[in-house]
């Protein structure tokens, strides 16, 4: 697909990918049936252990399993786990990971957030996404990030944690997780920001050509993604070299992205924006 930049007015080539594993997030290490490095809700004086290991794992021995119980006093207790300061470096562009999902009523939700702080504990980015349908084989999962409403600080460390929230008081709702890893880092230019702004896509709701705005006041890399409603990435129309100053981008929709929401990730340099995009043919 190819991208058609129109500049309105008028350097760094910014970019670099990896693959950056969290401590345990695999989940082959556990203590006292407890995953290391891992804090849960898990509660020896109630008796309640939403959190526990798993032999169906994605990759590995084992993985992590969490499933909603119920307390003495028939209230729902869904399982919480998250992993605390986690050291990183660069600029993570999103989370993933493998899971399966089995919701036992309508409208329970796997959930999954993670937020990047400075050394001052400052907020730098932050990604949050929701699963509501079954899935009942593993499949990836991506939580993007964004940094437009972080400090523009460099992260040093991340706060991440999965949870399962019952719409009723049912129990049995459960999900399993392995494999996770921060994806999509990229370098940070000393000599400013790569993007400042980006609009909103328009017109919406698409049908064909998709146009966006965007202020580069620095030349650098700049990349879209459309992702689904499980932030799976189902186009990637734009991964180009722009000039500084502002350009309105635009591409055509593919005729394999049906009808519906999506959200689109623009990413240059130490910046990443969410912007919703509807499809309507």
């Amino acid at each position: 697909m190819k991208l058609h930049a129109v500049l309105l007015v008028g350097g760094v080539f910014l970019t670099a990918l990896s693959h950056a594993q969290i401590t345990n997030g695999g989940f082959e290490a556990w203590t006292d049936d407890l995953p290391d490095s891992w804090t849960t809700n898990n509660s020896d004086p109630q008796g309640l252990y939403p959190i526990s290991k798993s032999t169906e794992a994605h990759a590995g021995a084992f993985a992590v399993r969490g499933e909603v119980e119920l307390s003495d006093g028939g209230q729902p207790y869904p399982p919480v786990l998250q992993r605390f300061e986690e050291p990183i470096g660069g600029t993570p562009g999103e989370l993933s990971g493998w899971y399966r999902f089995n919701p036992v009523a309508a409208g329970d939700q796997m959930t999954a957030s993670v937020t990047l702080l400075d050394a001052d504990n400052g907020l730098v980015a932050i990604g949050v996404r929701s699963f509501s349908t079954a899935q009942p084989d593993y499949a990836q999962f991506y939580v993007p990030l964004d940094y437009s409403i972080g400090n523009g600080n460099q992260a040093s460390k991340a706060n991440i944690a999965f949870g399962l929230a019952p719409a009723t008081s049912v129990a049995g709702s459960w999900f399993l997780l392995d494999d996770i890893a921060f994806q999509g880092t990229a370098s940070v230019p000393e000599t400013g920001r790569a993007i400042t702004f980006v609009g909103m896509p328009y017109p919406q709701p698409v049908n064909d050509v998709v146009h966006l705005k965007v202020d580069m006041p620095i030349a650098g890399r700049i990349r879209v993604e459309v992702l689904d409603a499980l932030g799976r990435r189902v186009s990637a129309p734009v991964d180009e070299v722009l000039p500084a100053g502002s350009a309105v981008l635009q591409w055509s929709a593919p005729s394999a992205l049906g009808n519906g929401r999506y959200l689109l990730r623009v990413v240059a340099g130490d910046r990443s924006f969410i912007r919703m995009l509807t499809v309507q043919r």
